[in-house]
């Protein structure tokens, strides 16, 4: 619904100027077009404000599919908020859809904002994201990026993020995995006829990794010949901390993970925050680990000192720790005894193990 004015000159409508609700949102509208030209060739555009941001959606997508242009799934996500609108719609033998959005007390996808602002051309055969910003709180997340819909990945992306929250990203990408804390980063990727090509840096602070407490961690990321390559991985924290590598087969969705070194402080881990240390002592490891999608498969050595358990010193021990995708193996060696034991994943009687004892004197720990 709407009103306004017009002028028609020698077969171009020279003015429309039109006070407009379209989808909870007042526009108005101007538009320049030569109808005398087959497809018309003009300009339309929309300037205003919306107080309900997911009807306004609704009633441009339905627009945007009347001229022609479907949005991708970046653009459908439900939008929700109110704030200022802005739309230029070209039109003629090239069409093309600016728009513009600043919105407060919101959401995208599901994830709630206190502030975002989005600037996008839409073209037919490709997306310009000139730029995202999303608030909340002290997080902050904003990134640009241009896509040729007919190919299935994006052609350059860029992201920045300051004091995100774990879960905030994990909702994101879908991932369903037991990690906590805050994240800053950035990553910047191009995709050409050799592959994705870019690298960025990401730090994880203030959480936890499957119950586990974490203080900090940190990558260098770097992507090239159809690789991404984490190196170095810093992860610390009151029991753990580790140096690792870990480089991904884009293509194979599959990779390697080479624990450089990591140790583990035995007194301090705990299965659950309620649990007592079952030991004490200190726990090195080194070895690598091959990930597909059958699971995960390799080996680490190990090596233990200063071990006590249930307040008996054993002192120093060695082994080893195989994984396969439906079982796990350890040997662990010390002065006058042997342990060796297998937990298989998917079996009624999953837990196998066996003690050997030769001239073993168990002291006190002090």
């Amino acid at each position: 619904a709407g009103s306004g004015s017009f002028r028609l000159d020698r077969g171009r409508l020279a003015r429309l100027s039109e006070d407009l609700e379209i989808g909870a949102a007042r526009l108005l509208l101007e538009l320049d077009a030569d109808l005398a030209r087959s497809p018309a060739d003009g300009l339309l555009r929309l300037v205003g404000e919306t107080s309900d941001a997911r009807a306004t959606q609704l009633a441009t997508l339905k627009i945007l599919r009347g001229l022609g242009l479907e949005a991708p799934d970046l653009v459908l996500r439900p939008l929700e908020g109110r704030g200022p609108v802005g739309a230029a719609i070209f039109l003629g033998e090239e069409e093309k859809t600016d728009l513009s959005l600043g919105l407060r007390s919101g959401a995208w996808g599901g994830q709630p904002f206190d502030r975002a602002a989005l600037d996008l051309t839409l073209e037919e055969g490709g997306l310009e994201l000139r730029a995202i910003g999303i608030e909340r709180g002290p997080e902050r997340l904003s990134g640009s990026l241009y896509w040729d819909l007919e190919e299935p990945v994006p052609e350059r992306v860029e992201l920045r993020a300051t004091d995100l929250e774990v879960e905030t990203a994990r909702e994101l990408l879908g991932l369903d995995l037991d990690l906590s804390g805050r994240l800053a980063g950035e990553l910047s990727v191009t995709t050409g006829p050799n592959g994705p090509r870019g690298g960025g840096n990401l730090f994880w602070t203030g959480g936890t990794a499957f119950g586990e407490p974490l203080d900090r961690a940190s990558a260098q990321i770097v992507i090239e010949a159809g690789l991404a390559r984490l190196e170095p991985i810093f992860v610390a924290g009151p029991a753990v901390h580790a140096d690792a590598v870990l480089t991904w087969d884009l293509e194979a969705w599959a990779g390697r993970l080479d624990l450089l070194s990591a140790g583990l402080d035995l007194a301090r881990f705990r299965p659950s925050p309620d649990d007592e240390p079952i030991a004490a002592g200190s726990l090195a490891l080194e070895g690598g680990l091959d990930l597909d999608s059958a699971g995960a498969t390799g080996s680490f050595d190990l090596r233990l000192e200063a071990l006590a358990i249930g307040g008996h010193a054993l002192g120093e021990a060695h082994g080893s720790l195989t994984l396969e995708p439906s079982s796990v193996q350890a040997l662990l060696e010390g002065p006058g005894w042997a342990a060796r034991g297998r937990l298989g994943m998917e079996e009624d009687l999953p837990l196998q193990a066996r003690l050997s004892l030769d001239r073993l004197i168990v002291e006190p720990s002090v």
